[in-house]
């Protein structure tokens, strides 16, 4: 633009001393005018970056808070709001749901014998396995204590049975501190549509949890179509 205001003025103004001012001074406004774009583009990126690391560190600071600080599952809150997140996928795109409770068994023992903080080192080992055997869409959970809790989507009843029966598996095949060997008892139950809340799902599957427990542990209990009719897979 400056330079076709350069080169058309002379056609409109005849006069060389004015020209020449008229061009001085559109070359000063354009310098002038440069500076500025270029402070004020830099402003933009500056804050365009500044933006885009707050959101980095807001998302950091929501991960922190969702997730359980020992084993860096989600935690009691998380697990109930990615349950019902899931509850609502799985009623509009109809597709089935299972979760899994799941604890330690006689880890009261083992905390008394051991002392609490290798109760806590295996917390956090059986948080590890959990992670390298469950699926990639699994949603692992820290439900408090001992418990883990564990969302699987599209997932059916026998399904999320032989995943258990894979992380039975794993956690036996390890040697925990002191020789010691750690099994885990669990209860399995499958979502049954848009009546069930994400409570009472949860509560059906700690239900099996305690079924396990007093049927001699080391094992999962799931129901079967029937709620009233359990079904042991271990």
């Amino acid at each position: 633009v400056y330079a076709f205001f350069y080169l058309a003025l002379p056609v409109y103004q005849p006069k060389a001393g004015i020209v020449h001012i008229f061009r001085i001074n559109a070359f000063a406004m354009n310098v002038i005018a440069c500076a500025l774009g270029r402070i004020v583009f830099r402003m933009r990126v500056a804050s365009f970056l500044d933006k885009k690391e707050i959101e980095r560190k807001n998302r950091q600071l929501n991960d922190i808070a969702c997730r359980d600080s020992m084993t860096r599952l989600y935690n009691h809150e998380s697990a109930l709001e990615k349950l019902g997140e899931e509850l609502r996928r799985a009623t509009r795109i109809r597709y089935p749901l299972s979760v899994m409770m799941l604890d330690i068994d006689d880890f009261k023992k083992i905390n008394d014998r051991y002392g609490h903080m290798a109760g806590d080192r295996i917390i956090v080992r059986i948080a590890q396995i959990l992670k390298r055997t469950c699926r990639a869409t699994d949603i692992l959970c820290r439900y408090g204590g001992d418990e883990y809790f564990i969302i699987m989507p599209d997932t059916q009843r026998e399904d999320a049975a032989f995943l258990a029966e894979r992380i039975m598996r794993s956690i036996r095949s390890v040697e925990f501190e002191g020789g010691l060997a750690v099994t885990v008892s669990g209860g399995i139950s499958e979502y049954k549509g848009s009546a069930q809340t994400a409570e009472e799902l949860m509560k059906s599957a700690d239900f099996r949890l305690y079924q396990a427990k007093t049927r001699g542990k080391n094992r999962f209990e799931a129901a079967d179509g029937e709620a009233a009719v359990q079904t042991s897979f271990f």
